[in-house]
């Protein structure tokens, strides 16, 4: 899984994204898709088409940081917290007692909240070595064995303990103290 954050003031684009239209082609997209199931034609489709017109997406709604947090948040409760009114009657129809927790989007949510600035966001991106990064927060693949996992869990706590890895999710304490820290002047 992978998040990207897109910014306003770097993509005019937003400004005109009309979530109404995106949330009317959604359904179109799943009205043909119920279409192909319900005439067979769908199961005859090579599985590259079947991935282009299966649905993922049901809705996208804009929300304030606070909301899509608590959203996020309130998917890791051991008692199942609905976002909406159709999330509630699927979950329910289909005997989920959970959602899909959203613990990494919520990480980094949170950890946005804490650059007080889009120039604090620009300078700390600026200063990153992406290929670091990456090996950083990307270190599980698919299909790795259950030894190879533990083997590399074993490594970054190794690292961690030693000072060479940062934590990937931070405090809220961690977090103050960076913002805090980002609203200082470059020198």
């Amino acid at each position: 899984m992978s998040n990207y954050v897109c910014l306003e003031e770097e993509n005019p684009w937003l400004k005109d994204l009309d979530a109404a239209t995106i949330n009317d082609n959604l359904a179109a997209k799943r009205a043909r898709f119920e279409a192909l199931v319900a005439s067979g034609e769908f199961f005859d489709l090579p599985t590259a088409e079947k991935e282009l017109v299966s649905p993922e997406v049901r809705r996208v709604d804009w929300l304030d940081m606070k909301t899509a947090v608590t959203h996020a948040f309130t998917s890791m409760n051991s008692e199942v917290t609905y976002v909406n009114q159709w999330q509630e009657e699927t979950l329910k129809k289909l005997k989920k007692k959970r959602r899909d927790p959203l613990f990494i989007t919520m990480t980094v949510m949170t950890e946005l909240e804490a650059f007080p600035t889009l120039q604090s966001i620009q300078t700390h991106c600026n200063s990153l070595v992406w290929s670091d990064e990456l090996r950083r927060v990307a270190w599980l693949t698919d299909g790795m064995s259950v030894d190879a996992v533990a083997e590399i869990m074993e490594e970054r706590e190794e690292m961690r303990r030693n000072g060479e890895l940062d934590d990937v999710v931070k405090t809220a304490e961690v977090l103050a103290a960076e913002k805090k820290l980002r609203r200082q002047p470059l020198t």
